[in-house]
């Protein structure tokens, strides 16, 4: 069984911890392919670390050409549930650079010990 496939068998069985480094492996061989930036987006929103799955979700959306837009819905619902206020536009409408550091200047202004900010 290779990593992909481990991976989506640990995934389908919810098995977040151990699917972790396999995804992580992943993304570091592999860095230009965005489903691996999105399934390690994945499984950090389901270890509740949603600013580092922000991140994961973003780089999915630049390896792939900015065509992602489910990574990119992820990510603006997350930063969205963290500060109801914050939030990638809700289509990606301006260029994405500027809204990628505007979501850096949000997740600093919001340390994750902060009521609302991200864990």
């Amino acid at each position: 069984m290779d990593e992909v496939d481990l991976f989506r068998e640990l995934a389908k069985q919810e098995r977040w911890e151990e699917a972790l480094p396999v995804v992580e492996a992943l993304v570091r061989r592999a860095p230009q392919v965005d489903t691996s930036w999105f399934n390690y987006g994945w499984c950090l929103k389901m270890l509740s670390r949603d600013g580092e799955a922000v991140d994961a979700f973003l780089r999915c959306y630049l390896v792939g050409g900015q065509t992602d837009d489910e990574a990119f819905q992820l990510a603006s619902e997350l930063i969205h549930t963290a500060d109801p206020d914050a939030g990638l536009p809700a289509t990606p409408d301006e260029p994405f650079a500027l809204a990628a550091e505007l979501l850096r200047q949000r997740l600093e202004a919001s340390p994750p010990n902060k009521p609302g900010g991200l864990q």
